[in-house]
């Protein structure tokens, strides 16, 4: 007769409880895990479906960029055709008018109207006393001399109240011409002239007893013939 077996410690029986739900666990994870590479592997449509989706969505605009980029080449083209039209009269007009207000580059004839007339002083405002002097630039700017007959077209300053150009003094009203005779502007080169004023009042024929013109502003036009410069402006004190 077999000796009866006592009965293990209590510790032993919780040590096999433990490794039985440790197993049991480590069961589960197992199973999760196939169930789960299965899956994966069972349905591959919704992956690239997923997939599709996603490139669809990126290349939406792409898609949509393309039709909104013809449509606007198709305006762009049509405005630019338009604009070229618009440019083209623009640009034609512009040339009429730079031909109408200055000489063609390298124009190889030259007339008095070709000659740029500028005016100017040596000093802005002028102290009580002090006599403006004034210069004259004549610029010939064509590839030809131009000669002047400065007895037909006269050279000559010019000056006027500013607030409302009243003619104050010419210098050939009493005085020569600064110059006479025919005068030749070398194409390509700027002659300078330049004249005194005493700051009396003058008119033709009437030279005798001038009188100091009154402190102000004015202006000064230089003038060849009917070609006068823009005028310029200063100060008597």
């Amino acid at each position: 007769m077999s000796t009866p077996r006592k009965p293990l410690p209590p510790q032993i029986y919780a040590r096999r409880r433990v490794a039985a739900l440790l197993a049991i666990l480590l069961l589960v994870i197992i199973l999760i895990s196939a169930w789960a590479l299965l899956r994966g592997g069972a349905e591959p449509e919704p992956a690239n479906t997923a997939q599709t989706s996603t490139a669809q969505t990126s290349s939406a605009p792409s898609t949509t960029a393309p039709a909104s980029s013809v449509v606007e080449q198709t305006a762009a083209t049509e405005t630019s055709a338009d604009s070229a039209t618009s440019a083209d009269s623009a640009s034609a007009q512009a040339s009429d008018t730079e031909l109408a207000s200055a000489p063609e580059p390298g124009k190889d004839t030259c007339v008095l109207d070709d000659l740029i007339v500028e005016a100017g002083s040596d000093k802005p405002t002028y102290q009580p006393g002090e006599q403006p002097r004034f210069i004259m630039t004549v610029s010939n700017p064509t590839a030809a001399d131009c000669k002047i007959d400065l007895e037909e077209q006269k050279l000559r300053f010019e000056v006027y109240m500013l607030k409302d150009a009243a003619k104050m003094w010419t210098d050939t009203d009493c005085n020569l011409p600064e110059q006479t005779g025919v005068k030749t502007f070398p194409a390509g080169q700027t002659v300078v002239f330049d004249a005194v004023w005493s700051r009396a009042g003058s008119a033709p024929q009437q030279c005798d007893a001038r009188q100091p013109v009154e402190p102000g502003a004015y202006f000064l036009h230089t003038v060849i013939g009917t070609n006068h410069s823009s005028p310029h402006t200063f100060n008597l004190i």
